[in-house]
């Protein structure tokens, strides 16, 4: 089985984002910037990190 991972996306006024994943023992926090166009989120990380499970998902939200 995998590893369950708690994620938790920060959205700030100043358009700067926080995305904090935990695991059982840890807590790993990344930084980036967000912008909307149209109806849609978009989210760009401030690191390169190729194996970025909440980055490589793609979400809808219903207002």
């Amino acid at each position: 089985m995998g590893v369950e991972i708690t994620s938790k996306i920060i959205l700030f006024t100043d358009k700067t984002l926080e995305v904090k994943q935990a695991l059982k023992n840890e807590v790993c926090t990344k930084k980036g910037t967000y912008y909307f166009k149209n109806d849609s989120l978009f989210l760009n990380k401030n690191d390169g990190s190729l194996h970025d499970v909440v980055f490589d998902s793609i979400y809808y939200f219903i207002f």
